[in-house]
This record gives C-alpha cells, sequence and structure tokens, in this order.
C-alpha cells in the first residue's frame, strides 16, 4: 500500500510523472509473466503439459 501511495503522489509531480508510470506498467507486465511462467509450470506438475 506504500508503494501504491507513493506512486501516486509521484504521478502528479511534473518530471517524474511519466517515469512513475513506465514503471507501473513494467512492474503489471513481469506480474503477468510470472503468473505465466508459475500456471505453466502448475499444468506440468499436473501432466497436462510436457516440459
Amino acid at each position: 500500500m506504500i508503494a501504491g501511495a507513493a506512486a501516486g503522489t509521484l504521478a502528479h509531480l511534473r518530471r517524474l510523472g511519466p517515469l512513475t508510470r513506465w514503471i507501473e506498467r513494467f512492474g503489471g507486465a513481469l506480474m503477468l509473466a510470472a503468473a505465466a511462467y508459475f500456471y505453466y509450470q502448475a499444468l506440468i506438475y499436473f501432466g497436462w503439459v510436457s516440459p
């Protein structure tokens, strides 16, 4: 929650706004990639996909 509040505050600053938005988007993409990886690992564990 602290990181989200800090990002929201920094987004309103003139020079740091675009950088903050880019970092948030990059973090979201990393989280989606991690979720896809763990989903893939679960499929391997259940035997639905071969490694």
